[in-house]
């Protein structure tokens, strides 16, 4: 049996891949319901009891040491693989992907990575 077709390339609902490459890719459904377009940088951070992944999306250099580039399909990719390796998140397996949701107080995506 094919189960190729089963499971969706593109998730339906918000997400974010973590790829083999040490790449985060938050996905253009995400980018347009939580209006990241204008998004040129982000601060990363992960909790390890909760394990969490947090991104906070900014336009301003200063205030976030991660640059985002853009696909052609809108989606957002951040070159994580110091951060991931520096955390202790396992990455080199394959990628992954996650539902994420808005956390309005902090202002930022927030992915659990425990499933």
């Amino acid at each position: 049996m094919d189960v190729t077709n089963l499971i969706p390339r593109v998730p339906d609902f918000p997400a974010l891949t973590i790829r083999k490459s040490g790449h985060i890719s938050i996905h253009q459904l995400t980018v347009d319901r939580f209006g990241l377009m204008g998004t040129k940088y982000v601060n990363l951070d992960f909790d390890p009891v909760e394990t969490t992944l947090e991104i906070k999306p900014s336009i301003d250099e200063s205030e976030a040491p991660y640059k985002v580039s853009k696909e052609r399909s809108g989606a957002l990719i951040i070159q994580a693989k110091e951060f991931l390796d520096c955390t202790g998140v396992v990455y080199s397996h394959g990628s992954r992907v996650f539902p994420v949701r808005w956390n309005r107080l902090k202002g930022r995506i927030v992915a659990q990575l425990k499933q």
